[in-house]
């Protein structure tokens, strides 16, 4: 799901000229594009871009960079068409936030995008690993994190709490273990 609100952002070129009274800036660019973008992780998104005033007898360059590339890795950006859209396509590989700047070098023009990339959670109760089966390491993994040595987040822990008692504790992870036994063929609620 795609989550964001338009802002545009208007900056003259690098030769900007001084107005006076009597004159107004016509050749403002502008970026359109969205202030906050949600990837879930493991999927791509396609980020419109479209610049204002654009002027196609004057090619333009648009690069694009991520400040946390492990986050939010940048696959490919598009050459700006002759209507001055172009399209950035993002993968979610990591958990996390981070932003990205769009530059256009021909005319000064900068913006940035945040962007979250959340963990999916998995459609299978008791799958607390996300890889649609549910085993041991799932289990497992329960065990770790009621020992302390790791983290879940709020989905991971919705996922592990399979007894619903809003606790994720050793009950969980045996009636995973159970189910992974074939000895339950549900969880109990």
């Amino acid at each position: 799901m795609l989550s964001f609100t338009l802002l545009t952002t208007t900056i003259l070129p690098s030769a900007a000229f001084a107005l006076d009274n009597n004159s107004q800036a016509t050749d403002a660019f502008s970026f359109i594009v969205p202030e906050f973008i949600l990837i879930d992780y493991g999927t791509t998104k396609e980020i419109q871009v479209a610049i204002n005033n654009y002027d196609p007898s004057k090619p333009m360059t648009l690069s694009a960079v991520s400040d946390f590339a492990n986050t939010a890795n940048i696959t490919a950006v598009s050459k700006v068409d002759a209507t001055g859209n172009a399209t950035i396509t993002v993968s979610g590989d990591l958990p996390g936030s981070t932003d990205i700047s769009l530059h256009v070098a021909e005319i000064g023009l900068e913006t940035t995008i945040h962007v979250q990339v959340k963990w999916k959670a998995p459609t299978l109760m008791g799958d607390v690993n996300g890889d649609g089966i549910i085993d041991l390491y799932d289990a497992i993994l329960i065990h770790y994190y009621y020992r302390g040595r790791i983290f879940m987040n709020a989905d991971e822990r919705w996922t592990a709490d399979v007894n619903r008692d809003n606790v994720v504790d050793l009950y969980d992870a045996n009636l995973i273990y159970y189910y992974f036994r074939g000895k339950i063929n549900s969880f109990p609620y």
